[in-house]
């Protein structure tokens, strides 16, 4: 029983140390080689206003546009 407890513990911790350096090893990569950007974004055409003249669907037949937190009304702004 002892030499069971003693095999679990030891494994315990080699799992524990092992996937703490994994996650380790991911956010160092990832900060050294984030991933790009590939959403695909539907092209908007606009005049020397800046009024919306015409807007393309993209490849996939979605439409995408491109926003910041700033320009969305906080009535549809899901709170953090």
């Amino acid at each position: 029983m002892k030499n069971i407890r003693g095999k679990l513990k030891k494994g315990g911790k080699w799992l524990l140390i092992t996937s703490g350096g994994l996650f380790l090893l991911f956010l160092l990569l990832q900060w050294w080689f984030p991933l790009p950007d590939r959403v695909e974004y539907s092209t908007i055409i606009t005049d020397h206003k800046g009024e919306v003249i015409h807007a393309y669907l993209t490849r996939d037949e979605k439409w995408r546009m491109k926003t910041y937190l700033e320009e969305i009304s906080p009535c549809y702004a899901k709170p953090l």
